[in-house]
């Protein structure tokens, strides 16, 4: 039986209101319905395999190469999403570029947060970084930063940068010997990436900028080199005093901190010193801040400063182990070393030095930087993604708060 609707005051409705307002609800009704089915449906769908008394935490820790552990778990499982317990949180390795696209770009809105590491990002002060910062109007923010001013269509502004680099300080101290490539590598990417985030010059040997970054990014290696710290599984112990004694992990962090203070506020105080004076060389730091009142609008100052310190230093890392890949892949096999100088003298002569225009002219050797990267990604597991709500994949439960992380 139908019921009828009557207004306020009595009166019967019109037919047509009746039926808008019981199609209302029963589209109401029905999506109730679907939304509580669903999640019941996915609550019952099993987590994704492991292989018997290996998917455990410790397991993954006690590793020098997860991303391998990984990958051998997927072979063994015969699928390429694999899971495995950290605690009381679930971490969902995705192992193949399918999974990785479907789960985290396709659903990206899901899985947009990052994993808070207490230890790295609180008591060692790294959680400024834009790959530890939750979704929301922070992340936007700088994220919006990072493109508006480091787009592709940027390398014709830092292109001719980064060749005056090359052939002013990596070549000529390559040509040195071969005893200190590594360092080498590191410094004239250490000056690069200064240059891209402050305009800053520097040294062509032991400059003590460049030497902010690496400290820095030796206190992030040195805190990795412990399996767990019980501050992240007990966030209040953050607040133990470093006189406590058993307290040596705060003390340690204390000092890393300082590092990573050092090489964020420096070369930016620095920056922002030759940008008053009208003193000062293009870079992103005085591109971004040109616009502002610095005295006003400090909330911006503040994330053109953390965006800056991660060009700096998340630049000169990933591109160095890139650059030092090269280099192995070149010792390893030298046939490939031979038909890519053959390549590039076909295409540039012996008396020029190569320059971007001829890239398009170079497609071995562009398919050489592409293998490099293929072959030896800087970060295999790339960066931690947190997913907010449950979610699916190939008939397996992915639950809210795990971590998930794609296995390139």
């Amino acid at each position: 039986m139908t019921s009828l609707l009557f207004g306020a005051d009595g009166r019967l409705l019109p037919v047509f209101d009746n039926l808008g307002y019981l199609a209302l609800g029963y589209l109401l009704t029905s999506l109730v319905h679907r939304y509580y089915t669903g999640s019941k449906t996915k609550h019952r769908l099993p987590l994704p395999p492991s292989p018997p008394f290996a998917g455990h935490l410790g397991n993954v820790l006690k590793n020098r190469f997860p991303y391998l552990l990984y990958h051998d778990w997927a072979k063994e499982c015969g699928t390429d999403i694999i899971s495995t317990q950290a605690e009381n949180r679930t971490i969902i390795a995705l192992n193949s570029l399918e999974a990785v696209t479907t789960v985290l770009e396709h659903r990206s809105t899901m899985y947009s947060d990052r994993v808070q590491d207490v230890m790295k990002c609180d008591v060692m002060g790294w959680g400024w970084v834009m790959s530890s910062l939750p979704y929301g109007d922070r992340w936007r923010k700088e994220r919006s930063l990072f493109q508006h001013h480091l787009q592709p269509s940027s390398a014709r502004v830092h292109g001719p940068r980064c060749l005056r680099f090359v052939r002013g300080m990596l070549l000529p101290r390559l040509l040195e010997g071969p005893s200190e490539v590594i360092p080498v590598i590191r410094q004239f990417l250490g000056g690069f990436t200064l240059s891209v985030a402050y305009g800053i010059s520097i040294q062509s040997k032991n400059d003590p900028h460049v030497r902010l970054a690496e400290k820095a990014i030796a206190g992030i290696r040195l805190a990795e080199t412990e399996e767990t710290y019980l501050v992240d599984s007990y966030p209040i112990l953050k607040y133990v005093p470093s006189w406590v004694p058993g307290a040596s992990w705060k003390r340690d962090a204390l000092k890393w901190r300082s590092w990573e203070v050092d090489m964020r506020e420096k070369p930016f105080d620095m920056a922002l010193k030759s940008i008053r004076s009208g003193k000062f060389k293009p870079s992103f730091t005085s591109e971004a801040v040109k616009a502002l009142d610095l005295e006003a609008n400090v909330e911006d100052v503040n994330a053109i400063r953390n965006v800056a310190a991660m060009i700096y230093a998340a630049g000169a890392d990933t591109l160095a182990s890139s650059i030092s890949t090269f280099f192995l892949a070149m010792l390893v096999r030298p046939d490939v070393q031979i038909k890519a100088q053959a390549e590039l003298d076909k295409v540039v002569g012996q008396h020029r030095l190569p320059t971007l225009d001829d890239r398009h002219n170079l497609p071995y050797i562009t398919a050489i930087v592409k293998e490099v990267m293929r072959w030896q990604p800087p970060c295999p597991t790339a960066l931690p993604h947190l997913a907010r709500q449950d979610d699916d994949y190939k008939g397996y439960r992915i639950p809210a708060g795990s971590i998930v992380i794609g296995n390139v």
